[in-house]
Protein backbone atom coordinates (compact mmCIF):
# COMPACT_ATOMS: atom_id res chain seq x y z
CA UNK A 1 0.00 0.00 0.00
CA UNK A 2 1.19 3.80 -0.66
CA UNK A 3 -0.43 6.98 0.07
CA UNK A 4 -0.21 9.61 -2.37
CA UNK A 5 -1.66 13.03 -1.59
CA UNK A 6 -2.51 15.31 -4.83
CA UNK A 7 -4.54 18.32 -5.72
CA UNK A 8 -8.01 17.79 -6.65
CA UNK A 9 -8.98 21.04 -8.83
CA UNK A 10 -12.59 19.80 -9.66
CA UNK A 11 -12.89 19.80 -5.55
CA UNK A 12 -10.68 22.37 -4.93
CA UNK A 13 -9.10 21.49 -2.22
CA UNK A 14 -6.72 17.66 -2.10
CA UNK A 15 -6.94 14.00 -2.30
CA UNK A 16 -5.66 11.17 -0.35
CA UNK A 17 -4.58 8.47 -2.23
CA UNK A 18 -4.75 4.89 -1.55
CA UNK A 19 -2.43 2.85 -3.90
CA UNK A 20 -2.82 -1.18 -3.39
CA UNK A 21 -0.01 -2.53 -5.82
CA UNK A 22 0.18 0.52 -7.74
CA UNK A 23 -3.62 0.53 -8.47
CA UNK A 24 -5.90 3.48 -7.35
CA UNK A 25 -8.55 1.89 -4.95
CA UNK A 26 -11.05 4.93 -5.69
CA UNK A 27 -10.60 4.98 -9.74
CA UNK A 28 -11.96 1.30 -9.43
CA UNK A 29 -14.99 2.23 -7.12
CA UNK A 30 -15.81 5.83 -9.03
CA UNK A 31 -14.90 7.83 -5.85
CA UNK A 32 -12.06 10.00 -4.93
CA UNK A 33 -10.22 9.78 -1.66
CA UNK A 34 -11.03 12.23 1.77
CA UNK A 35 -9.27 15.82 1.98
CA UNK A 36 -6.33 15.34 4.22
CA UNK A 37 -8.17 17.44 6.52
CA UNK A 38 -11.17 15.19 6.79
CA UNK A 39 -8.91 11.70 6.81
CA UNK A 40 -6.69 12.76 10.24
CA UNK A 41 -3.58 10.57 8.55
CA UNK A 42 -2.36 8.71 9.98
CA UNK A 43 -4.82 7.91 13.40
CA UNK A 44 -7.21 7.34 10.77
CA UNK A 45 -6.33 3.94 8.86
CA UNK A 46 -4.59 2.59 11.87
CA UNK A 47 -5.97 -0.61 13.21
CA UNK A 48 -7.37 -1.34 16.48
CA UNK A 49 -7.59 -3.95 19.09
CA UNK A 50 -11.00 -4.48 17.63
CA UNK A 51 -12.04 -4.28 13.78
CA UNK A 52 -13.20 -1.11 12.88
CA UNK A 53 -15.02 0.60 9.82
CA UNK A 54 -13.68 4.05 9.29
CA UNK A 55 -14.80 6.36 5.59
CA UNK A 56 -11.35 6.54 3.31
CA UNK A 57 -13.67 7.48 0.25
CA UNK A 58 -16.00 9.94 -1.05
CA UNK A 59 -18.17 10.23 -4.32
CA UNK A 60 -16.44 11.30 -7.08
CA UNK A 61 -18.28 14.60 -6.85
CA UNK A 62 -16.38 15.41 -4.10
CA UNK A 63 -18.63 16.23 -1.25
CA UNK A 64 -18.07 13.83 1.91
CA UNK A 65 -21.45 12.00 2.94
CA UNK A 66 -21.94 11.64 -0.95
CA UNK A 67 -21.58 7.76 -1.53
CA UNK A 68 -18.81 7.87 1.20
CA UNK A 69 -16.29 4.57 0.54
CA UNK A 70 -15.35 2.57 3.60
CA UNK A 71 -13.64 0.09 4.78
CA UNK A 72 -13.16 -2.84 7.42
CA UNK A 73 -9.71 -2.39 9.24
CA UNK A 74 -8.10 -5.37 11.26
CA UNK A 75 -5.26 -6.67 12.51
CA UNK A 76 -4.94 -10.54 12.25
CA UNK A 77 -1.69 -11.50 13.91
CA UNK A 78 1.00 -9.55 11.63
CA UNK A 79 -0.93 -8.64 8.67
CA UNK A 80 -3.68 -5.56 8.45
CA UNK A 81 -6.62 -6.86 6.51
CA UNK A 82 -9.34 -4.46 4.59
CA UNK A 83 -12.36 -5.44 3.91
CA UNK A 84 -13.61 -2.98 0.74
CA UNK A 85 -16.01 -3.21 -1.42
CA UNK A 86 -16.84 -7.12 -1.11
CA UNK A 87 -12.84 -7.45 -1.32
CA UNK A 88 -10.07 -8.30 0.91
CA UNK A 89 -6.44 -7.01 0.88
CA UNK A 90 -3.50 -8.05 3.05
CA UNK A 91 -0.94 -5.75 4.01
CA UNK A 92 1.97 -6.73 6.17
CA UNK A 93 1.59 -4.91 9.39
CA UNK A 94 4.87 -3.29 9.88
CA UNK A 95 5.21 -2.09 6.64
CA UNK A 96 1.42 -0.81 6.73
CA UNK A 97 2.13 1.13 9.56
CA UNK A 98 5.26 2.16 8.65
CA UNK A 99 3.99 3.67 4.83
CA UNK A 100 0.64 5.32 7.75
CA UNK A 101 3.21 7.25 10.11
CA UNK A 102 5.45 8.56 6.57
CA UNK A 103 2.16 9.92 5.23
CA UNK A 104 0.96 11.42 7.93
CA UNK A 105 4.54 13.56 8.56
CA UNK A 106 4.85 14.11 4.62
CA UNK A 107 3.64 17.66 4.64
CA UNK A 108 5.26 18.63 1.02
CA UNK A 109 2.10 18.27 -0.62
CA UNK A 110 1.39 21.56 1.53
CA UNK A 111 0.53 24.72 -0.08
CA UNK A 112 0.78 28.09 1.76
CA UNK A 113 -2.83 28.03 2.72
CA UNK A 114 -2.73 24.68 3.25
CA UNK A 115 0.31 25.23 5.73
CA UNK A 116 -1.29 28.00 7.46
CA UNK A 117 -4.70 25.95 8.35
CA UNK A 118 -2.76 23.25 9.48
CA UNK A 119 -0.62 25.90 12.24
CA UNK A 120 -4.32 27.30 13.35
CA UNK A 121 -5.37 23.76 13.94
CA UNK A 122 -2.25 22.80 15.76
CA UNK A 123 -2.42 26.32 17.73
CA UNK A 124 -6.39 26.23 18.25
CA UNK A 125 -6.05 24.74 21.72
CA UNK A 126 -4.94 28.35 22.92
CA UNK A 127 -7.52 29.90 21.95
CA UNK A 128 -10.34 26.62 22.46
CA UNK A 129 -10.94 28.21 26.17
CA UNK A 130 -11.54 31.48 25.75
CA UNK A 131 -14.15 30.99 22.72
CA UNK A 132 -15.88 28.16 24.79
CA UNK A 133 -16.02 31.40 27.39
CA UNK A 134 -18.10 33.66 25.01
CA UNK A 135 -20.39 30.63 23.52
CA UNK A 136 -18.09 30.35 20.21
CA UNK A 137 -16.97 26.99 18.99
CA UNK A 138 -13.75 26.80 16.56
CA UNK A 139 -15.09 24.81 12.92
CA UNK A 140 -11.87 25.29 10.34
CA UNK A 141 -9.42 27.98 8.72
CA UNK A 142 -8.96 28.21 4.71
CA UNK A 143 -7.53 30.74 2.17
CA UNK A 144 -9.33 28.74 -0.65
CA UNK A 145 -12.22 30.86 -0.28
CA UNK A 146 -11.63 34.19 -0.75
CA UNK A 147 -8.29 35.26 -2.63
CA UNK A 148 -5.88 38.01 -0.89
CA UNK A 149 -7.51 36.21 2.41
CA UNK A 150 -7.22 33.42 5.26
CA UNK A 151 -10.57 33.07 6.50
CA UNK A 152 -12.04 31.14 9.60
CA UNK A 153 -15.01 29.68 10.43
CA UNK A 154 -16.54 29.79 14.06
CA UNK A 155 -20.22 29.19 15.09
CA UNK A 156 -21.83 31.30 17.41
CA UNK A 157 -24.16 29.55 20.74
CA UNK A 158 -26.81 31.06 18.78
CA UNK A 159 -25.73 28.12 15.43
CA UNK A 160 -25.07 31.41 13.23
CA UNK A 161 -22.06 31.05 11.13
CA UNK A 162 -19.22 33.73 11.99
CA UNK A 163 -16.70 34.26 9.01
CA UNK A 164 -13.42 36.27 10.15
CA UNK A 165 -11.49 37.20 6.93
CA UNK A 166 -7.72 38.27 7.35
CA UNK A 167 -5.92 40.03 4.62
CA UNK A 168 -3.05 37.86 3.09
CA UNK A 169 -0.46 39.50 1.02
CA UNK A 170 3.09 38.69 1.84
CA UNK A 171 2.95 36.55 5.23
CA UNK A 172 4.48 33.30 5.76
CA UNK A 173 1.98 30.95 6.74
CA UNK A 174 3.10 30.70 10.26
CA UNK A 175 2.96 34.43 10.53
CA UNK A 176 -1.20 34.55 9.04
CA UNK A 177 -1.51 31.59 11.29
CA UNK A 178 -0.03 33.34 14.23
CA UNK A 179 -2.66 36.66 13.39
CA UNK A 180 -5.88 34.15 13.19
CA UNK A 181 -5.22 33.23 16.57
CA UNK A 182 -4.61 36.55 17.95
CA UNK A 183 -8.03 37.70 15.94
CA UNK A 184 -9.77 34.80 17.49
CA UNK A 185 -8.27 35.09 21.06
CA UNK A 186 -10.07 38.67 20.94
CA UNK A 187 -13.87 37.41 19.64
CA UNK A 188 -16.42 37.94 22.13
CA UNK A 189 -19.75 36.46 21.52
Amino acid sequence: MRIQIALSVDTNDHEVKLLVDGNDVFRRLQGMGLDPDDCALPAALMPAATPRTTIIGRCDCGVRGCGDIDVRISLEEERIVWELAGEQFCFVAADYIAELERAGSDLSWETPDRSAGRLVRCGIEQVRTQLADHGLTFHWASGRVQAGSFTASIESAQESQILIHIPWTDESPEQIAAQLLVRLAALRG
